[in-house]
């Protein structure tokens, strides 16, 4: 029971997939559903599936057609049809590996054009009504779906979107197969042999083959005959298969399905021999490829086999061929092999190397051992393919360079190298040309890309392939460079009332350039816009609209729209609106995208318009919108088919390029005029190629318009050299002039650039320097300058503005002035270089509040000084970095002034961090106290001082300037002139009427003997400090550039700077009063120390002015030095007095002197004029040696101890009786110190009276009546200071005599 239940069971397992088969065969393996989508011209043919394919009929109608859809609607196939015969183009759905069509539906695309006659056929039958879907058909060769529109008054069309397809597929049972057939053993009676193979079925099904075995007499299977009984897959020889040949079959087949397949047989082995025999067997070794010569092939293989061998077995040398009994082992041309045990068994590897061109076909011998030889078969030929080379098109041909193509096929030698050979020769010779290699084979296709030819020129070319036994080259091709690159002029710069600067862009390859400028005569103007080019190619969306306007202005293309039909319809099915300013003789460039049209203005996918639509340019009259057609390619409410005719040209609208004639000056929309009916009377010029290619729209973007304008040319043809700018002279104010530039070569001239309008300015409006020459003269106050060359001043120069160009360089020289009304811009950026230069010495004024643009640089030297002396600093630029100013000074070395700190005001310190390094900036008419670099000169060894040259950058200061001051302690504030110019101080102190009409300049050298460091000068005059350079202060009444000084407010929160201020000259002092100079009577005192000026005081006679404090007349002393010469006002020390008019000669001036150190001063006259410059005398009274001493004449040296002394000097101008100093001559009076006793020895002389004196002018010792020749005073006490013995006389009154006690 188990083994019938077994049974059944695998009975059932058996039969279950014969069911199944059975089951599937009847009722179909299963629906498919595949939808076919015509999104692209390529769906229109080819594969739905791997079951199902499509295609496409004409029959007597134009072709089908792709169409990539618009205004919503998608890709679809449009189907043609014949109205007159109802014939029309088919869409055939073939099915293949069984597959059985079971339903068929379509979407359309549009209702538009859409016919009702749409028929359908199912395996060629009749045709039948197809109402867009069909089901319960069994299509297993075709289904037809064709248009048969039959009637009507106009073609029309099926637009259908996609087809879905619904199919079944009834498998096949392939028949098995087998392969591998071989036999194991060898050819020995009583020995069994065994018969293999590899079995295959698709379906899987069980193998049932069958076998037979057969006998032949030689191993070309000669009188092959089946072994009667032999129908397993082993057989044991018998005599009677004795010296014959055995093979084994078999028949594939199996138990289900398709059966039995084609009978395979093994290759015949033997003869056979008898039983203990020696015996060989060989296999069969596979043909070797075509080799080339002197290569060695890979391996091949065959098996040897033998038994009962007595000796060594020989594989035969064969030409050709060498053997190894290992792949990658050593190749012999023969081998010998031992036996082990009588037997072999081993694979024969064969390698073949031929060595001339011919078959190497033969048999291998293989014998030995006792055995009968046996053969193997070898197919082998040796071949030297030549590399063959193809020379193939070139493209992308411009004016210098061109790329070309080869194409190779490599031969049996191998590749060095390959590319372009080319010639201005043609059929040069080979290897005489210049040779450009490639490295971007692509199976066997190259490019090389050709630079550096010249434009114009035919140039021949071929594709050349060197190998390491030759260089091969193929045919000759050519092509001829184009014209030398149009330039793109731009827009003219420099407009004057007789010149411009054109200007334009560098065109590839040009070595120079003409220009042509002239003037118009007024012509035709076009109505509105027109269509001028129109593009639809084939290949992605080449799809453009090109507008021209020749309205003779400007238009807002705002106003305009494209509007877009397609199928038919009215306008418009959908619309694209325009924006921007559309020049006059310009063009604007709508495409579809920017791969497949370049340089277009604007780019939309609303431009996906088919040839078979219509395209419209709509306009609302300048106003609202309401638009109207006013231009069309094709019309509204009529379908063409395929595309529009055009001049004669059918489907000219399709893969075709239309570009407007000249001739046509105004928008139409009659279509059916504008296109024409041939060549002459259409408004279109109808490419002639195909367009397909980028590089085809060479007319893109500009546009010939006919306007009937006459051009009168005061340049034509002018070469101006390789530059991109030229400067036109020599033209009319308030003209309108037009200019193109061509570019050139050696070879070629381009075409014109566009062209550029240009309107001269009114007369005398700007002048630019250009070429060393002023194009409308030399700027003045009513001129704008302009700069666009390197110009250094030459004189003072005067400009309304100025502005200096990109690039160039402007300098105001030592000792001139630039004047400027108006701004300065200075446009110029030159890494490394200050563009704009103020030098030492040079001064810049503007009188107007104008706002500067740009960096400006100015220059000032200081005065002469050493390493730890300082300056006072102001800045005429903002935005200048304090440290950078001087960035070798200490950073603690930079201060300002603080009115407000301590009890007097102070010098505090301006840097301490990093931050305030890097961002702090000069104030606004502020001033610094800068000490000099720290590696300056040192004040040792008899160095000379030098001056720091400051270096200013920022944007200059103009206009009205204010900066706060402080009413703290002093009252004194540390500002600075903020201006590239000197300023007036009288128009300053006007400017500033509540402030102390005095100010201090710092000018001391440090080191100097004690004295003041500061300049004093108010209305009255100027004093100077000790230094040297600052001695010509009081000839000038100007504030230099940089210059920082100290003002005292009496009331004033508020310092003011206006340009009224700026001057470049030193003027007249300015007296209250308007009082005139010559009414002014002025005298300098110096006070000297070691032949060294170490303090000055000025006292001068002026209107209004008094005897008590005037300001602006009396400046007090700033008190800076424990040494000074001063004037006395109530006890104060003044530094500037100032005394009321008229002039009496009685007047008398109190004196004020200290000094910190003793020794010998002495007091002069630096300066006078007014009434002094006559015989009026200034004398001195030194009222501690009883002296008046005549300043005019000579001056007063005098010893000092240190002290204040201020009742000792006075200046008068009368010389009092009995104060002169009489002469001894011939007398001799001698006074000596010894032991604190004062010796007087008067000679002959009789003394009445002595007295002391000291420095200060008091008497410490009287002696009364001497009536005496000699004497002695031991009464003194003192130590160490200076006295003066008065002595008088019967005979020769007073003289003094000076001691140290």
């Amino acid at each position: 029971m188990k083994v019938k239940n077994y049974s059944y069971v695998a009975f059932i397992l058996k039969t279950i997939p014969l069911f199944l088969m059975m089951f599937f065969v009847n009722i179909g393996w299963g629906q498919t559903t595949v939808v076919h989508t015509f999104d692209s011209a390529a769906k229109l043919s080819g594969a739905v599936d791997s079951n199902i394919s499509i295609s496409t009929i004409a029959n007597t109608a134009s072709a089908p057609a792709y169409n990539a859809g618009s205004n919503g609607v998608g890709g679809h196939v449009r189907l043609y049809s014949i109205r007159a015969t109802g014939d029309g183009n088919e869409i055939i759905l073939t099915p293949s590996n069984g597959a059985t069509i079971t339903s068929v539906s379509i979407v359309r695309a549009s209702s538009t054009g859409t016919p009702s006659s749409v028929t359908y056929a199912v395996n060629g039958g009749s045709r039948l009504n197809f109402p867009d879907a069909i089901t319960g058909i069994s299509a297993t060769s075709s289904f037809s779906i064709k248009n048969q529109h039959l009637g009507g008054t106009a073609n029309l069309q099926l637009h259908v979107s996609s087809i879905t397809v619904i199919y079944n597929i009834t498998p096949t049972n392939a028949a098995p197969t087998v392969s591998n057939v071989a036999i194991s053993g060898l050819p020995n009676t009583t020995v069994g042999l065994t018969g293999t193979y590899d079995f295959s079925d698709a379906e899987s099904n069980p193998d049932t083959s069958t076998f037979k075995w057969y006998t032949a007499t030689d191993a070309s299977g000669t009188n092959a005959t089946a072994i009667a009984g032999a129908t397993a897959t082993t057989y044991t020889l018998t005599n009677a298969e004795l010296a014959k040949y055995i093979r084994f079959g078999v028949t594939p087949a199996s138990s289900v399905g398709t059966s039995p397949g084609v009978e395979v047989f093994s290759t015949w082995i033997g003869p056979v021999n008898a039983a203990g025999s020696p015996v060989l067997n060989v296999g069969t070794l596979a043909d070797f490829d075509p080799t080339c010569i002197n290569v060695a092939s890979s391996a091949n293989s065959f098996t040897l086999s033998g038994n009962n061998l007595q000796s060594a077995v020989s594989v035969g040398a064969l030409t050709g061929y060498s053997f190894s009994q290992s792949e990658n082992g050593t190749y012999t041309s023969s081998l010998t092999i031992t036996p082990t045990n009588e037997e072999i068994s081993t694979t024969i590897f064969v390698k073949f190397t031929p060595s001339v061109v011919q078959s190497y076909n033969g048999t291998i011998t293989v014998s030995g051992g006792g055995a009968t030889a046996v053969t193997v078969s070898v197919v082998g030929s040796g071949i030297n393919t030549p590399t063959n080379v193809t020379t193939t098109s070139s493209y992308g041909i411009l004016a210098n360079s061109a790329t070309a193509e080869g194409n190779f096929t490599e031969g049996c030698s191998a590749i060095i190298e390959y590319g372009i050979e080319y010639s201005t020769t043609n059929n040069f010779a080979d290897a005489t040309g210049t040779k450009v290699t490639s490295s971007n084979s692509n199976a066997g296709n190259f490019t090389a890309s050709i630079s550096g030819l010249l434009s114009n020129t035919a140039y021949y070319y071929k594709a050349y392939v060197t190998t390491a036994l030759e260089t091969v080259y193929g045919i000759q091709n050519n092509f001829t460079t184009a014209l030398v690159a149009s330039p793109i002029a731009n827009a003219a710069t420099l407009v004057g009332s007789t010149t411009f600067n054109a200007n334009w862009n560098a065109a590839l390859g040009a070595t120079s350039y003409e220009i042509d400028v002239y003037m118009k005569t007024p012509g035709n103007v076009a109505t509105n816009l027109i269509i001028s080019e129109y593009g639809e190619g084939n290949g992605g969306n080449k799809k453009y609209i090109e507008i021209f306007n020749a309205t003779g202005t400007s238009v807002d293309l705002s106003n305009y729209r494209l509007w877009f039909i397609s199928n038919g319809g009215d306008w418009p099915e959908s619309e694209l609106s325009l924006s921007g300013t559309l020049l006059n003789n310009a063009t604007y460039v709508i495409a579809n995208n920017d791969t497949d049209v370049l340089g277009a203005d604007l780019y939309s996918t609303s431009l996906s318009f088919n040839g078979d639509d219509a395209i419209g340019l709509a306009w609302n009259e300048g106003t609202g919108t309401t638009y109207s057609l006013i231009d069309s390619v094709g019309n509204d409410g009529v379908d063409p088919g395929a595309g529009w005719p055009v001049a004669g040209v059918n489907n000219a609208t399709v893969d075709k390029i239309l570009i407007r004639k000249s001739t046509v000056l105004s928008p139409t929309t009659n279509w059916v005029t504008s296109a024409g009916t041939n060549a002459d009377d259409s408004q279109w010029i109808v490419s002639s190629f195909a367009y397909n290619a980028t590089s085809q729209t060479t007319d893109l973007g500009s546009h010939t318009f006919n306007t009937g304008i006459t051009n009168f040319y005061g340049i034509q043809n002018q070469n101006v050299g390789n530059v991109t700018s030229y400067m036109i002279t020599g033209l009319f104010p308030e003209m309108e002039y037009f200019y193109v530039v061509r570019a050139k070569d050696a070879n070629s001239t381009s075409l014109n650039s566009n062209e550029i309008l240009v309107t001269t300015l009114a007369l005398n409006d700007i002048t630019t320097y250009i070429n060393g020459a002023w194009t409308n003269g030399i700027p003045t106050a009513d001129l704008d300058a302009i700069i666009d060359a390197n110009f250094t001043t030459t004189a003072d120069l005067t400009a309304k503005s100025l502005t200096i160009n990109q690039g160039k360089v402007f300098t105001v020289a030592s000792g001139h002035t630039l004047t400027v009304v108006n701004a300065i811009e200075n446009n110029s950026v030159v890494a490394g270089v200050d563009t704009f230069v103020v030098e030492n010495d040079a001064v810049l004024i503007q009188t107007s509040n104008a706002i500067n643009t740009g960096i400006v640089t100015v220059k000032r030297n200081s005065s002469s000084l050493f390493r730890q002396d300082y300056t006072l600093w102001s800045s005429p630029v903002n935005g200048q970095n304090l440290r950078n100013f001087s960035p070798a000074t200490l950073f603690n070395r930079f201060s300002t002034y603080d009115t407000a700190s301590g009890t007097n005001g102070d010098y505090q310190q301006e840097l301490f961090t990093i931050n305030d390094v890097n961002t702090k900036v000069f104030g606004e008419a502020k001033g610094y106290l800068i000490r000099m670099p720290n590696n300056w000169i040192e004040n040792i060894n008899s160095n000379l001082a030098q001056p720091y040259l400051g270096k200013f950058n920022g944007t200059l200061n103009n206009g009205d300037i204010t900066i706060g001051l402080s009413l703290a302690n002093t009252k004194f504030n540390l500002v600075g002139n903020p201006y590239a110019s000197p300023i007036s101080i009288s128009a300053f102190f006007t400017a500033n009427p509540n402030i102390e009409k005095t100010l201090y300049f710092w000018r001391k050298t440090n080191g100097a003997n004690a004295s003041s460091g500061y300049a004093t000068c108010n209305e009255l005059g100027t004093v100077t400090s000790a230094q040297t350079d600052t001695n010509g202060l009081n000839l000038f009444n100007t504030i230099k550039p940089g210059q920082g000084f100290f003002v005292k407010s009496n009331t004033a929160t508020a310092l003011s700077f206006n340009n009224g201020m700026r001057t470049n000259t030193g003027g007249t002092f300015f007296f209250k009063g308007n009082a005139s100079s010559d009414n002014v009577h002025r005298f300098w005192l110096n006070l000297s120390m070691d032949n060294q000026v170490v303090g000055q005081t000025l006292i001068g006679y002026a209107p209004e002015a008094t005897q008590g404090i005037d300001n602006g007349l009396d400046a007090l002393y700033f008190n800076d030095s424990a040494t000074a010469l001063t004037s006395l006002v109530n006890a104060n020390e003044y530094i500037i007095q100032g005394r009321a008019l008229p002039f009496e000669a009685s007047d008398v001036v109190v004196l004020g002197f200290k000094s910190n150190t003793a020794g010998t001063f002495t007091i002069s006259l630096a300066d006078f004029d007014g009434l002094f410059t006559g015989n009026q005398d200034i004398f001195l009274k030194d009222k501690a040696m009883n002296t008046v001493h005549n300043l005019k004449n000579t001056a007063y040296t005098f010893t000092t101890p240190v002290g204040v002394f201020n009742e000792r000097f006075e200046v008068q101008y009368e010389s009092a009786l009995g104060t002169s100093n009489p002469s001894l001559i011939g007398n001799t009076l001698y006074v000596s110190v010894k032991n604190q006793q004062i010796k007087i020895n008067a000679g002959a002389l009789q003394m009445e009276k002595i007295e002391i004196v000291d420095v200060s002018g008091r008497i410490i010792y009287t002696q009364k009546g001497v009536q005496a020749s000699t004497a002695i005073i031991d009464q003194i006490t003192a130590s160490n200071q200076m006295l003066i013995v008065r002595i008088t006389t019967k005979e020769n009154g007073t003289s003094s005599h000076k001691i140290v006690f």
